[in-house]
């Protein structure tokens, strides 16, 4: 739970995922991984730059 907080999800308001505020699920849903996917992806023809 608090890993997703360090890779930016907030809480979830359903109890099956991880971020849900007093949860004890140990697996990532679906949901968990469709945030992740918004927060770190980048859009297509994107270019990425040191």
């Amino acid at each position: 739970h608090e890993m997703g907080h360090a890779l930016g999800l907030p809480h979830s308001d359903d109890p099956r995922d991880v971020m849900f505020p007093t949860n004890t699920a140990t697996r990532l849903t679906s949901r968990d991984f469709r945030t992740l996917a918004a927060l770190y992806s980048f859009p297509n023809g994107a270019e990425i730059r040191k």
